[in-house]
């Protein structure tokens, strides 16, 4: 008060600045890299880790666990600032921080992704990202499918050769195969139930409610394969498409050989004279 009265008597305008705490001390409230809601934040997120760990580790074999490591950031505000003879900024002030950490479950049993579900339900860990499937003896399944394939498409050939009377065994082969793998996550496919209102308002607007868009598990169907193997099954799963494809062409005829000209050179002989009159004579020969 002294310094503002002071001030006054000379004309001179008073005013004071406040500025807020360093950010940077290790006892700033709001936290900062070295402070304190950088560890809370790590060790309340790990909490939650470790309670999902020691669940699992009472499930035996049946799940394994990977924390996969994404962001530690922190998070900023926009505070506003008035100062004596200047306009109002605005400076960004550390609130705290954002750690982000991905959790990576393997299990075999499809009934352990419910109990997984709930473990992290339980620790306010709800999204559930992806769900992807392996198939770790696939070149046996692989080794199945053609096995199988090539019997049908021997028994195909001894049909048609039966029914056409003809040899196949005269004739060129052309062959194509290839595999396909279709995974559940793309066989998913969206619908949405809807059902539209027949009455007739005259008055008032109508508020439609949401339409919620639902997704249903499409396999592949069986009805244009010549055999499926494990064609029921319940829970999706993953579904391997073999396809060889056959071409019989008839072979080209070997070309006759073409018979030997014999060429036969006669040399006659003739002979002549010349007189001492310079004529030319033949003699008989």
């Amino acid at each position: 008060m002294k310094m503002k009265m002071a001030c006054d008597k000379y004309g001179i305008l008073f005013g004071t600045y406040y500025s807020i705490c360093d950010w940077k001390h290790p006892d700033y409230p709001l936290g900062s890299p070295g402070g304190k809601t950088q560890k809370e934040t790590n060790a309340l997120l790990q909490s939650k880790i470790d309670s999902i760990r020691f669940e699992i580790s009472k499930m035996g074999k049946k799940a394994e666990l990977y924390v996969d490591m994404i962001s530690f950031v922190p998070i900023y505000e926009v505070a506003s600032e008035k100062k004596m003879f200047s306009k109002k900024t605005y400076n960004e002030i550390p609130i705290g921080f954002e750690l982000k950490k991905n959790l990576h479950f393997k299990y075999t049993d499809p009934q352990v992704l419910e109990t997984l579900v709930t473990l992290c339900a339980n620790q306010e860990i709800y999204d559930l990202v992806r769900v992807d499937y392996f198939v770790e003896n696939i070149e046996a399944k692989k080794a199945e499918l053609i096995k199988k394939a090539e019997a049908q498409l021997n028994a195909k050939i001894a049909r048609y050769a039966e029914l056409t009377r003809e040899i196949y065994n005269d004739k060129n082969r052309l062959l194509a195969e290839g595999f396909a793998i279709h995974y559940p996550v793309e066989q998913y496919q969206s619908y949405q139930a809807y059902c539209s209102n027949a009455l007739e308002y005259k008055a008032g607007v109508v508020v439609p409610s949401q339409k919620v868009v639902s997704q249903f598990y499409m396999p592949k169907l069986n009805k244009s394969y010549d055999f499926v193997i494990n064609p029921s099954f319940l829970a999706p799963v993953v579904q391997i498409e073999y396809e060889i494809k056959m071409q019989m062409v008839q072979k080209p005829k070997e070309a006759e050989p073409k018979p030997t000209q014999v060429v036969k050179t006669e040399i006659q002989k003739e002979i002549f004279i010349v007189t001492p009159n310079g004529e030319v004579k033949k003699l008989p020969f």
